[in-house]
């Protein structure tokens, strides 16, 4: 019989690198909270165990602040796992065993992972887990979930507690008798409404004693009921302080005696993470170098290092096509296929696979920077100039996981505490230049800016959307999202070497979900392009070379009257973006499809002839700031829950692009004009 064991902790206290290893799962882990965002589900290796494993979003309590916490806590209620696997970081054991003191409430098998062991012993910190473990009740397994240690003894451990159902065995220890009675006696009257509702009496309980008005809603007390509750957990405040902290009171003052008890602490030199924390968080050397680190990253991939790989990469893709249609012709093939599988499907999808290298050095230095903890010093840091705007650094978490992909940057929204957060920074998201917008940087760059200032250039266009999203932020905090901003508390996890299998996962990761793309959207936009280039309106196929007169030239001339201002009158250009709003890589495979045949040059030189600097400024431009792809506007409307504010800020965007291209063409060529006239 499979058993279902729930993963639940803390933020950052490596659920979801033990959820990799008990499953071979490969989801993206990294060195700051909030990277689970929804409960992910997965099978103990090997499957046929038949045993699930949920990895739930980190949650500091019981009590949610925002959706992914809402999410994890409703699992762990009405989902009924079998056994809760609590994930406890023993670096910060003081405050881990606060959620694990509410999850035994719950009722529910639990067994505990110490997590982090090898850490704590590295900084000089020992735990009795055996008098842990008997002031608990509660089975302890220390482990070190990226190393792979203890993973054995863990699932032998977590089977034989959820065999025998038992559950936690600490929950009357950390209240006084008075207290305790108390809460039992208000079990005894919500014991009916809890069994309707399908919630453990205990947690009722004490949420009730806390006076939580969404348990008295969920449990639909009675008047009377509800009076009589009320008046236990009056007369027991007026004997313990405050209703609302009597609970909470009471378990840190036993969490306080079982820490000081069960931890030795010898005497450690200050820590390697405070001495590099007085250099990156100094309060004048901080943003400089985070800055620097950025521009450092963002030339090496897109200056001479990474555009030396993707020409490498492009032309070994170059020689393939002709071998390819060499072997069709070879088995007599007709034209129309060669052309299909030639120019059409390997030049649309090997155009933007040659892109590859740079996005795999992006999405490398961006994991170091990830998982070696500097990332979270860095939402700190923003959060200086994030918060005139309106918004928090914990804003900066999901906007930099949008300079992946929006769509990840939009779900991670999801970790933000207040309405007024989570939808002011899923709108200011798709104005983050995303991964699927580098390979355009990177071709139309390459075409008309030499390597050293291709690397400005890009760099320029992320700080363009940067801008846009502060500017829009602020907008909205005197518009639309008026109000109080929430307080910005956020931990900082020590610094660490990443290991090479946490990169790997996360460059793999981001890597295939980048290929997948290639594999269905731009497979099905390369052969759609191909289709609609080679016929004309009536479905005759055109002779090669006469473009001019097919069904997508006309569809492109219909809409490139409204370029024409930005400089991308041609119809060429049109169908690019238009192509862009089914994924933003497809752009470069309908320009390459476009121009690599059509013109027998390479697709560098096509566009040379076809653009001007200025224009194919206008046109990056452009492409930054209009309507995100079918994907990252799916996400928007569900986070949103309002298809109303997806379509209108996206046609926002969309004007925000034509103005800044407009502005972008017209100074463009203005200095390229004046730049002649200097002798």
């Amino acid at each position: 019989m499979g058993f279902v064991y729930a993963l639940a902790g803390n933020p950052n206290c490596g659920k979801t690198t033990l959820f990799n290893e008990l499953t071979g799962s490969r989801q993206h882990v990294g060195n700051w909270p909030g990277v689970t965002v929804d409960k992910k589900v997965g099978y103990i290796k090997p499957r046929r165990t038949g045993i699930g494993v949920v990895d739930l979003p980190g949650l500091y309590s019981l009590s949610p602040n925002s959706g992914d916490e809402l999410a994890a806590r409703n699992f762990l209620i009405e989902g009924k796992p079998d056994l809760i696997i609590n994930i406890v970081d023993a670096t910060h054991l003081e405050r881990n065993l606060f959620l694990t003191l509410q999850l035994a409430e719950l009722g529910r098998p639990m067994i505990i992972a110490l997590n982090m062991t090898d850490r704590l012993r590295s900084m000089g910190m020992e735990i009795d887990i055996k008098q842990l473990e008997q002031r608990l009740g509660v089975a302890i397994v220390p482990i070190s979930a990226s190393q792979g240690q203890g993973i054995d003894t863990l699932l032998k451990t977590a089977y034989k507690a959820a065999q025998a159902a038992n559950a936690s065995g600490c929950i009357n220890e950390f209240y006084p008798s008075p207290l305790l009675v108390a809460i039992k006696r208000i079990e005894d009257v919500a014991a009916v409404y809890c069994t309707k509702a399908g919630i453990p009496k205990r947690w009722a309980a004490v949420r009730l004693m806390d006076g939580d008005p969404q348990m008295v809603q969920q449990l639909k007390l009675t008047p009377e009921d509800k009076h009589r509750i009320e008046k236990i957990a009056d007369s027991t405040a007026a004997r313990y302080g405050e209703r609302d902290i009597i609970i909470a009171d009471r378990k840190y003052r036993f969490i306080s005696r079982i820490c000081a008890g069960c931890i030795k602490r010898n005497a450690q030199p200050q820590s390697i993470s405070n001495r590099i924390d007085r250099v990156v968080t100094h309060r004048l050397l901080a943003l400089p170098l985070f800055f620097s680190v950025m521009t450092a990253v963002f030339y090496l991939t897109f200056g001479p290092p990474g555009a030396f790989l993707s020409e490498c990469m492009i032309k070994a893709i170059e020689r393939l096509a002709p071998m390819v249609g060499a072997g069709l012709k070879g088995i007599h093939a007709q034209d129309w296929m060669v052309s299909l599988v030639c120019d059409g499907i390997l030049n649309g999808i090997g155009s933007v696979a040659g892109f590859l290298p740079q996005l795999m050095l992006l999405f490398f230095f961006l994991s170091v920077l990830e998982d070696s903890g500097y990332m979270a010093r860095a939402a700190f840091l923003v959060d200086r100039l994030l918060r005139p705007t309106g918004l928090s650094g914990k804003s900066f978490v999901p906007m930099l996981m949008g300079f992946g992909c929006t769509v990840s940057g939009v779900m991670a929204a999801r970790t933000l505490s207040t309405q007024r957060d989570r939808r002011m920074t899923i709108l200011l998201t798709p104005f983050l230049s995303c991964s699927a917008k580098m390979p355009v940087y990177a071709l139309v760059t390459a075409a008309f800016f030499p390597s050293g200032q291709a690397a400005f250039v890009v760099i320029c266009l992320y700080a363009a959307g940067v801008s846009a999203a502060l500017i829009s932020a602020l907008t909205l905090r005197k518009t639309a999202f008026k109000g109080e901003q929430a307080p910005f508390l956020m931990e900082l996890p020590p610094y660490r070497l990443p290991t090479f299998k946490t990169l790997w996962v996360s460059i793999s990761e981001r890597i295939w979900d980048f290929v997948v793309r290639a594999g269905t959207v731009l497979l099905m936009a390369s052969v759609v392009i191909w289709f609609l280039r080679e016929f004309d309106p009536s479905l005759h196929r055109l002779a090669t070379g006469s473009n001019e007169n097919s069904i997508l030239a006309a569809a492109g001339r219909f809409i490139s009257p409204v370029l024409a201002p930005l400089g991308l009158g041609f119809w060429q250009a049109a169908v690019a973006l238009v192509t862009g709003l089914l994924a933003k890589e497809a752009i470069v495979g309908t320009l390459t499809i476009l121009y690599s045949t059509s013109t027998g040059i390479s697709v560098s030189a096509a566009l040379q002839t076809a653009f001007t600097p200025a224009s194919a400024l206008s046109f990056l431009v452009f492409v930054l700031f209009y309507a995100p792809c079918i994907a990252a506007f799916s996400a928007m409307r569900r986070e949103l829950h309002s298809l109303k504010w997806a379509v209108g800020w996206g046609v926002m965007q969309t004007c925000i692009a034509w103005a800044a291209s407009f502005i972008v063409y017209h100074l463009g060529t203005l200095f390229m004009h004046l730049v002649k006239l200097i002798p």
